[in-house]
């Protein structure tokens, strides 16, 4: 991106961020919002000359003294319309002087609102019926009237976006191959509580810890993996959910079957060969699932992430 584009891009994200809030309740934090805005304003080379030449073609003292010799705002006072020129430049020309000379304290607003004595809500007032709107047709000027269209997309910006959907598009193919191998390898294998006829490995082996009900949370994260949008919006966190299951029984059943002796591993294919004939096989099977989970997940885990990196 252009070092200029990029340089606008932050300043228009600063200038949201700055301008000021409603529910400003003391000149002293009106002051500071608007001096702070102006800071801004005048920092960014290309923005300072479209202000500094709105404020050079507005006569402000007119204006002022126009607004004082005006009977319409009585001592009793209330709110009028909003008193600026007609005309766009004269208007944000005007503003732009009137709440410079406010953040320097040299006014103190009452040409714009005038309240009752001693009333708590006027800089909130003040800043509600004319600070904000004021600002956010500022902002819409700056944009007509910039060099560029900061926020427009350039051939860089094209290019990069293309590339980001494409590495997250290649990275879901990875998955759904993954989750076809896995899908495979759970049809070979048999939950442990649904051994039947009793043909369980002896006591001090255990069962391989992957029963019906992790079967059944394995399979619902596959399907939430499978049936996401190719290039999701947002990486959503039952993406991360679905892919942390895979993981967690992954790693549970490779963890048990690293710790299986010799003597055990043989116990075991010896216990689980009698219960072949009801479908449940022994370690080299399990080891393939245990696997499959792993892989399955690391291959979610490199699709969240290309999600992300794309935003």
């Amino acid at each position: 991106m252009e070092p200029g584009k990029r340089a606008l891009r932050q300043f228009l994200a600063e200038y949201r961020g700055r301008s000021s809030e409603k529910g400003t309740e003391t000149s002293l934090a009106l002051r500071r919002d608007l001096a702070n805005w102006f800071s801004l304003l005048d920092g960014e080379p290309s923005v300072a000359g479209i202000v500094h030449g709105l404020e050079a073609d507005a006569d402000l003292d007119a204006w002022e003294r126009e607004r004082r010799s005006a009977k319409e705002l009585g001592p009793g006072g209330g709110v009028e319309s909003a008193p600026w020129p007609e005309d766009e430049r004269l208007r944000l020309g005007i503003a732009l002087g009137y709440f410079r000379k406010f953040s320097s304290g040299i006014t103190d607003g009452l040409e714009l609102l005038r309240l009752p004595s001693g009333e708590k809500r006027f800089y909130s007032r003040l800043v509600e019926l004319y600070v904000l709107p004021f600002q956010q047709e500022l902002e819409g000027y700056l944009f007509r009237w910039l060099p560029f269209d900061p926020m427009a997309p350039n051939e860089e910006d094209c290019l990069a976006g293309r590339e980001s959907v494409e590495i997250v598009l290649a990275a879901r193919v990875k998955m759904l191959a993954a989750l076809d191998d896995l899908e495979m390898a759970l049809s070979l294998v048999q939950p442990t509580t649904s051994l039947i006829g009793g043909n369980h490995p002896p006591e001090d082996i255990g069962l391989p810890p992957y029963s019906e009900r992790d079967d059944a949370v394995v399979r619902v994260a596959m399907t939430t993996l499978r049936t996401a949008p190719p290039s999701p919006a947002v990486s959503s966190s039952s993406l991360e959910d679905a892919a942390e299951t895979l993981q967690s029984a992954g790693t549970r059943i490779t963890s048990y079957l690293a710790g299986l002796g010799d003597a055990a591993a043989k116990k075991f294919a010896e216990e689980f060969g009698k219960a072949a004939g009801v479908g449940v096989v022994g370690l080299s099977a399990w080891a393939v699932v245990g696997g499959k989970l792993l892989v399955a997940a690391q291959a979610a885990f490199h699709w969240i992430e290309a999600i992300r990196h794309s935003m």
